[in-house]
């Protein structure tokens, strides 16, 4: 299980999303990651018979339209005039990817979090070993610019250390159906930040797509009329027994 949790989640799913950037936008990209909270919630009915309250419904598809309003920019035609290729569906299939390991992410043994990360990453760096010595044959080498050491830096630590450690904990003490509509936050940020360190200026769709985006996590985190996440009781059992006196 770890070996698939870590070719799955790391390995197939970095290939696959960073492939399909070459042939798409980001904003296209983000599009397809906005269908993971979705794919989730279906996946963890269709495997585990889990049961999906109206609250995470309803919030996920609320969520999802705020995604929506701000890749568009709020305006429809943008949403129209966007063409799909390849790199899209790329990046849908990392969708399914990564739904697949944030929900088979309960079946993990019981070992500590840091030795799960720490096997993930070496499994994942195993798995795309291959496709990268693969590049190198056929003449794909890093610039030699100061730039891409420190950009690899930054995605090792940021969006894949820190990012997975915190995720993969959140399954663990509030279930994946919760956690994985936090998956709709990344474009707020990205926004609030472009506009902070990029001098980009706030327009009204980012307001309101920054507002139906919170009201959906705000609806689909209710723990009202919420069904125990399965494997939670079981982490929590193990935590408790394995903890010191």
């Amino acid at each position: 299980m770890l070996s698939f949790l870590g070719t799955l989640g790391i390995g197939a799913f970095a290939l696959v999303v960073y492939w399909g950037l070459q042939y798409t936008t980001a904003t296209n990209n983000l599009m397809m990651q906005g269908a993971m909270p979705s794919m989730i919630l279906l996946l963890s009915t269709v495997i585990f018979r889990d049961r999906i309250t109206i609250g995470q419904l309803a919030g996920t598809l609320v969520s999802l339209a705020g995604l929506l309003v701000i890749v568009a920019q709020g305006s429809l035609a943008n949403i129209l005039a966007m063409t799909f290729n390849r790199g899209d569906a790329a990046a849908l299939f990392g969708v399914f990817l990564y739904s697949l390991y944030s929900t088979l992410l309960r079946k993990k043994p019981a070992i500590h979090q840091l030795s799960f990360l720490v096997t993930l990453f070496a499994v994942g760096a195993a798995s795309i070993a291959i496709p990268y010595l693969l590049e190198i044959a056929h003449g794909h080498y890093m610039a030699a610019r100061i730039e891409v050491p420190l950009a690899i830096l930054y995605v090792g630590i940021f969006p894949s250390l820190l990012a997975y450690f915190f995720f993969n904990r959140s399954v663990d003490l509030i279930g994946v159906a919760r956690a994985s509509i936090y998956m709709n936050l990344p474009p707020v940020f990205g926004v609030a930040l472009a506009i902070l360190l990029l001098g980009e200026h706030l327009a009204p769709f980012h307001i309101a797509g920054a507002a139906l985006v919170g009201a959906g996590v705000f609806m689909a985190t209710r723990r009202e009329d919420e069904p125990p996440a399965a494997g939670r009781v079981e982490t929590v059992a193990v935590e408790a027994a394995s903890s010191p006196r």
